[in-house]
């Protein structure tokens, strides 16, 4: 989930137990049940019930397996099979560094989890169907695009409650769902194949099997809306824009995401050290793992060895290796921990990029759905030895609320521009329909453990519980979820629901589906007129449409002239952060802010102090 819940590090463990993954684990019987048979062009399969009475069929195969030669190549079309598919328990997930965060088991938790033979998805309909198919809704999981799988999470509710069919899915990940490297392909490959964005073209896969299957299951193909979180909003709002998924989806839904993209050329080079970390790119993983491979012993040894090997010698390398390094060795390093990137490559992402082909109006003529939470990044701050002191690592203090609270905020509304203000407004400059909100869920206890209305408030990934509407409630996860908060919070999760299930049936969230919530107006480009909706509890506010509307420029002018702003290192590590996430982030754009006040501290100073 965005950058990157995936990547926390060992003091996120007891928050793993108190937060779960945003998400749930699939909860459904395990025998066959005859009466779900179904017939695709692929196969038979036989699925069951959800506890809940909804139907269920999950781990189904929806593009051929990854593997062999088909690793770091577009996802091909799902081979048949014979005889009945036993759809009951959600398929491998794709390869990954186990996570806490990203559904692993306790016993995988930094360990190799999950398999390359991964491309499966799993389907929740209610079990009355109308004759024209209901509207399907196709989650899109987040964990940095490199953790996470579509079986962590149960949408049988929102299915039964609200009359939709529900799919999630996982996606390739990490080195193996972004890599982009010329020497991997012959001029045999197709574009696609050698587009280096091969989670996202797993996406479209699984887009055009919708289109395909999904009336087996009740659902109508003219109807289908994506909606994804931190990650999967990134995926979100580059499908938005994609050629490749033109025509193959019907509405969209970006929670937490981002619009960045980088050219081919920065996506396959390693970092030269000034630019601060370029971690995500496939020239670094090469290094990496020719250091893994005991080629090289240092960083600068790997780097000679690259320059000097041929195009043969190094798509000889890459495709010798074996599965484990590809995720283990290079995401095991804590310094590493950026999200893989969407490549500019021009079939699957615009030459231009994703953020410049949104200002340009290219967009597919869905409406969209943006949003972020108040306080996204407290989801790191919390454990960020700067701002916060963890003592015998489960008892949480801060060092200072002042200015914690600072970068809480400045970093949060950072967030909502690039990740619910810009694409919004670039949506309605297109002409299109654009719905925004803010989500500002905050009522956990404070306890002797800390005070997690402060620390954690709104945080990243939490809404991802309102909309399976699953909380957990045992172990140490009644510190966020209690009896004093659950009136609350189950309302909050309804009303969202039913602004999701209306998106999906109309385009437009209304008053949501039972048609009794305030109305949820578009994103108006005037100013002062309605911008988005607060989703929030009675005692939180209530749901309520506001004006406000940020810009980044402005944001950061707002914080060096904020009070509880303590020196410049801390304004110009606020300026770093939040410029480095922008979609069209150079270095200079951050050394020359506000006539070059930062130069003392170059990215990687900040980089280094981030790690």
């Amino acid at each position: 989930m965005s950058r990157i819940l995936s990547f926390l590090c060992s003091g996120l463990l007891l928050f793993a137990s108190l937060f779960p993954g945003c998400a749930t684990e699939t909860r459904t019987r395990t025998e066959p049940e005859p009466a779900t048979e179904r017939t695709l062009p692929s196969g038979k399969i036989v699925g069951k019930h959800a506890d809940n009475g909804a139907l269920a069929w999950l781990g189904l195969p929806y593009a051929a397996a990854p593997v062999g030669e088909l690793r770091w190549r577009a996802p091909r079309p799902v081979p048949a099979w014979r005889g009945v598919l036993q759809a009951t328990h959600p398929g491998s997930a794709c390869l990954q560094r186990g996570s806490w965060l990203g559904g692993a088991p306790k016993k995988l938790v930094g360990k190799l989890f999950g398999s390359e033979d991964c491309l499966f998805a799993n389907v929740w309909a209610p079990e009355k169907i109308p004759a024209e198919g209901l509207p399907v809704m196709v989650w899109i999981h987040g964990g940095g695009n490199t953790t996470g799988h579509g079986g962590f999470y149960d949408f049988s509710q929102m299915a039964k409650r609200f009359n939709l069919v529900m799919l999630s899915f996982n996606y390739r990940l990490g080195g193996l769902g972004w890599f982009y490297h010329p020497s991997l392909w012959g001029k045999e490959d197709s574009a696609l194949d050698r587009s280096g964005n091969f989670g996202l073209l797993d996406q479209v896969a699984l887009l055009r099997w919708v289109q395909q299957n999904i009336r087996a299951f009740g659902g109508d193909p003219q109807r289908v809306t994506l909606f994804g979180e931190s990650a999967g909003g990134q995926n979100t709002l580059a499908l938005m824009i994609s050629p490749a998924s033109r025509g193959l989806f019907h509405g969209a839904i970006a929670q937490s995401g981002y619009t960045n993209s980088v050219t081919p050329e920065r996506a396959s080079k390693p970092s030269d050290g000034t630019e601060g970390k370029n971690s995500g790119s496939s020239g670094e993983m090469l290094l990496d793992w020719l250091q893994e491979a005991g080629l090289a012993d240092s960083r600068a040894s790997a780097a000679t060895i690259s320059r000097n090997m041929s195009p043969s010698q190094t798509g000889e390398f890459l495709r010798s290796l074996p599965a484990e390094p590809l995720v283990m060795g290079y995401y095991a390093d804590g310094g590493n921990h950026a999200a893989p990137i969407m490549i500019q490559d021009g079939s699957v992402i615009p030459q231009e990029g994703t953020a410049a082909a949104y200002r340009q109006g290219k967009i597919h003529d869905v409406p969209l759905i943006a949003g972020t939470n108040r306080d996204e990044n407290n989801l790191w701050l919390a454990f960020s030895p700067e701002l916060v002191n963890a003592y015998l690592g489960v008892f949480y203090r801060l060092k200072d609320e002042t200015r914690y609270r600072f970068f809480s905020e400045y970093r949060a509304k950072g967030w909502k521009a690039r990740g619910a203000d810009d694409p919004s407004r670039w949506v309605r400059g297109a002409g299109g329909s654009a719905f925004a909100y803010r989500w500002d869920w905050d009522e956990e206890p404070n306890t002797l453990w800390g005070n997690f209305p402060l620390l954690v408030g709104a945080a990243h990934g939490l809404e991802t519980l309102f909309l399976t509407g699953d909380f957990p409630d045992d172990g140490l996860a009644g510190l966020l979820f209690n009896e004093a908060n659950r009136p609350g919070r189950e309302a909050l999760s309804r009303s969202m629901q039913s602004y999701w299930a209306e998106f999906a049936y109309s385009g437009d969230p209304g008053r949501g589906r039972e048609g009794g919530l305030p109305q949820w107006r578009a994103w108006n480009l005037g100013e002062g007129e309605d911008k988005f909706i607060i989703l929030d509890t009675e005692a939180g506010g209530g749901i309520r449409m506001s004006k406000d509307e940020i810009f980044q420029g402005q944001l950061l002018l707002a914080a060096a002239a904020d009070e509880r702003l303590r020196n410049q290192e801390d304004l110009c590590w606020l300026v770093y952060l939040n410029l480095k996430d922008e979609a069209d982030y150079r270095p200079e754009n951050y050394l020359d802010w506000n006539e070059g006040q930062c130069r003392k501290y170059p990215p990687a100073h900040f980089d280094a102090k981030s790690s």
